[in-house]
C-alpha cells in the first residue's frame, strides 16, 4: 500500500504534486503485528486548481480532499489520512515517522518504509507461552509478547521434544 503510495509521488502528477511531505503514524510504526489500516499524515501546497476544486466541493457538500486521498492510495482503503495536521498531532504528543518530504528522493522514503519491517517484527521477546499438553501432541501456540507489551498474536506451530 505504502510503496504504491511512492510509487504515486514519483509519477509527480496533480494533485499528488502537491504534496510536501508524508509521515506515519499509529500503530503501524509502534510494531503491531496485526495493523487495521495505515495511519498517514499529508502535509501539501495549494495551486490555483485545488482551491477551485476545493470552493467546488465545499459549494457542492463533497470533501474536497477525496481527489488527494485516491490520487495518493489508488483503489486501496485500508490508508487513512490525515491532512495538514502534522502540528495539531504533535502537539498532542503523537509519534509521527517521516517517510518523504518533497526533496528526498523516493528511494530513500523506500529505505526507511523497508527499515520500519524489521523493527516491528524483530522486538526482543518477554515471554513464550506454549500451552499445556504441546510437548505430547506436537503442537503448540506461542503466544509473541514483544518487550514492554501485551501479547499481539498467536503463532500455531509444531515443536519436536527429544527423549
Amino acid at each position: 500500500m505504502l510503496r504504491e503510495m511512492l510509487d504515486r509521488l514519483e509519477q509527480d502528477t496533480w494533485p499528488v504534486n502537491l504534496v510536501e511531505e508524508i509521515y506515519l503514524f499509529g500503530s503501524y510504526i509502534r510494531g503491531a503485528l496485526e495493523v487495521g489500516d495505515m495511519d498517514v499524515v499529508v502535509q501539501h501546497t495549494t495551486d490555483e486548481r485545488w482551491r477551485q476544486d476545493s470552493l467546488n466541493a465545499m459549494f457542492s457538500g463533497r470533501d474536497s480532499y477525496v481527489g488527494m486521498r485516491q490520487a495518493l492510495r489508488g483503489r486501496r482503503r485500508s490508508v487513512s489520512f490525515q491532512f495538514q495536521d502534522r502540528s495539531a498531532l504533535e502537539g498532542e504528543g503523537i509519534e509521527l515517522l517521516l517517510l518523504w518530504r518533497r526533496d528526498e528522493p523516493i528511494d530513500l522514503a523506500r529505505r526507511r518504509l523497508a527499515a520500519i519491517l524489521p523493527a516491528t517484527v524483530r522486538q526482543p521477546l518477554r515471554a513464550l507461552h506454549i500451552t499445556p499438553g504441546a510437548r505430547r501432541q506436537g503442537a503448540a501456540r506461542f503466544s509473541c509478547v514483544p518487550a514492554g507489551g501485551r501479547p499481539q498474536r498467536q503463532v500455531k506451530a509444531t515443536v519436536s521434544v527429544g527423549s
